[in-house]
């Protein structure tokens, strides 16, 4: 069985560990997301920073990361900028994208750094290495919110991701049918079997709410959860207080 350490939390599909993220506009939302997690506990926490109203420079960067730091310590950071392309918020330009995560792969208070696949290859490898030489993790993902794609075109992005050295393999889809489901999980235990590296897998909106809760069973070692019914990053996620009670009777 796979395992990553990420600070004091050992990321493992036999015990899957929650994540919820921080959506905040402004830091006034901040500070209330931040109250919210305090109270909901989560593992793990992600930053979206495409949920900002305009791309931020390294000075914002460091006001807004020392604001998480101080309020969610111990629990590991996640930083991601989502583009459009693979569900985000905010336009960037490849090079604002790059300089953005050149930025965040070098700063101490991030644990784990999200880096999209299709972006060029050469960018992504320097941005994975530069992280790497700074004890960051990365999770490098893929997202389809219109279908889920074929086992093989799922299995080949997972692999593309190990080959550049990622440290978890990230696949998120959107499923048209029950079946659709089915095959993904499927497809999951297979990659789960095949890679060397951790997965982090799930199926979104009302379909694919059992993804999110069968990771002991496909291998993902991460479920994404929302605080409340309000405030979440993709469609079908679970309220963190469901996710904890029905992963404990899949630990049982």
């Amino acid at each position: 069985m796979k395992s990553l350490q990420v600070n004091n939390l050992t990321l493992s599909s036999s015990a899957p560990k929650i994540a919820v993220s921080i959506v905040a506009k402004d830091l006034k939302s901040l500070t209330q997301q931040l109250q919210q997690i305090s109270v909901v506990k989560p593992d793990l926490v992600e930053w979206r920073i495409d949920s900002l109203t305009q791309m931020p420079d390294q000075d914002t960067v460091q006001t807004w990361l020392k604001k998480i730091h101080e309020q969610i310590t111990p629990m590991p950071l996640i930083a991601t900028f989502r583009t459009p392309g693979d569900g985000g918020n905010m336009r960037a330009s490849e090079d604002q994208y790059f300089k953005l995560l050149r930025i965040l792969s070098v700063n101490p208070l991030i644990n784990i750094l999200d880096v999209e696949l299709h972006h060029d290859q050469k960018r992504v490898s320097s941005i994975v290495k530069r992280a790497h030489q700074h004890g960051i993790k990365i999770i490098m993902s893929n997202h389809d919110f219109k279908k889920v794609p074929a086992n093989l075109a799922i299995l080949d992005r997972m692999h593309r991701m190990q080959k550049l050295y990622a440290d978890i393999a990230k696949v998120a889809v959107m499923p048209q049918s029950k079946t659709d489901v089915m095959r993904f999980m499927q497809t999951s235990l297979k990659a789960d079997q095949c890679l060397d590296i951790p997965i982090v897998t799930m199926a979104m909106g009302d379909l694919g709410k059992l993804t999110r809760i069968a990771g002991s069973l496909t291998g993902s070692v991460i479920t994404f959860g929302s605080m409340n019914t309000h405030i979440g990053s993709a469609p079908g996620q679970i309220s963190v207080p469901t996710l904890r009670k029905v992963l404990k009777l899949f630990s049982k």
